[in-house]
């Protein structure tokens, strides 16, 4: 046979020559784990999550969710791994907490305590509290509404209502919060009643028992009265003189006769202009041709015929 060596490879084991073992080294063992994103609310998954994957300082590999949600972390050797969510999606709360990894062979992996190779890990949408704010007839949207959310330290914000109505207060922590109107619009009747917030963990949001979705604050228009006295040119106090008050449309907005005091008073008349127009006059006496403006600005603030204030005379003569 002359001077060759055999060698001979049994179970990994080579065998060079007579009486011989040389051991070949072993195959590692790589173990791979899925991680599983969602959102907590609707279950759907979430693309464009990046984690990354760290052993003590160092890291070990960054991935980014797909389609589906997933990323796979494969070829790993055994020993301890932290795993971290380090870029977030917009609308979503900032996950800080690590996951912690274990590996023992490809197939015992431990991950924060439990033998699994998969993990669903869920985001939390953002809380955020806005409404819109609107007159309670025309529903047209109302601004400078003023607002504000006390938590149950007593931190207080306060927000007021933009031109189109909304009221912002941005991400609301899950909690207990008293909602209060502090300032109506000008024109607008106060509507402060104190409202529960309630923001759950799930990021369901309601507003006096009201989901926020459904939730919309509305306000009253502030009405005023005035009145005006009906006298004779002597002073006399006239009564059954018939009064019409009409909007600057031309409409009829209310009708007044004057009491015994001479007294017409007209009630819950809106801001804006007017004129006061005599219809029928008190018996005996002649009638005016003349129409009386009115004024009601939105502090409530009356002006008829240019003159501040209510109670304003219009005189009447003798046939």
């Amino acid at each position: 046979m002359g001077g060759r060596e055999r060698r001979i490879q049994i179970n990994n084991n080579l065998i060079n020559g007579p009486g011989f073992v040389e051991s070949s080294p072993p195959e590692e063992q790589f173990a791979s784990f899925l991680i599983r994103k969602i959102d907590v609310t609707t279950g759907l998954p979430l693309a464009g999550v990046t984690f990354t994957l760290f052993q003590g300082n160092t890291e070990i590999a960054i991935e980014v969710t797909n389609e589906n949600g997933e990323v796979r972390f494969s070829d790993l050797s055994p020993g301890e791994y932290q795993l971290e969510e380090t870029i977030g999606l917009p609308g979503y709360q900032e996950t800080t907490n690590l996951v912690t990894i274990t590996i023992q062979s490809a197939v015992e992996i431990y991950m924060n305590g439990v033998l699994t190779n998969e993990l669903t890990l869920e985001n939390v949408p953002v809380f955020q509290l806005a409404f819109l704010k609107v007159d309670n007839e025309t529903r047209q949207p109302l601004s400078r509404a003023t607002y504000t959310l006390t938590d149950a330290l007593g931190t207080v914000r306060t927000v007021t209502s933009n031109a189109d109505g909304l009221v912002d207060f941005g991400v609301v922590p899950p909690g207990r919060y008293v909602l209060v109107e502090i300032s109506s619009p000008p024109g607008y009747v106060d509507n402060n009643v104190p409202l529960e917030v309630i923001v759950t963990n799930d990021g369901t949001i309601t507003v006096g028992q009201v989901e926020l979705s459904e939730f919309v604050a509305t306000n009253e228009r502030a009405r005023f009265e005035f009145f005006v006295r009906k006298l004779s040119v002597d002073g006399t106090r006239l009564s059954d003189a018939l009064f019409e008050l009409i909007n600057d449309l031309g409409e009829v907005r209310d009708v007044q006769v004057s009491d015994f005091d001479g007294v017409a008073r007209f009630s819950n008349v809106l801001p804006g202009q007017y004129v006061i127009r005599e219809a029928i006059p008190p018996a005996g006496f002649a009638p005016i041709q003349t129409d009386f403006p009115v004024i009601v600005k939105e502090d409530g603030e009356i002006i008829i015929n240019n003159v501040p204030g209510d109670g304003y005379p219009i005189l009447n003569e003798l046939q």
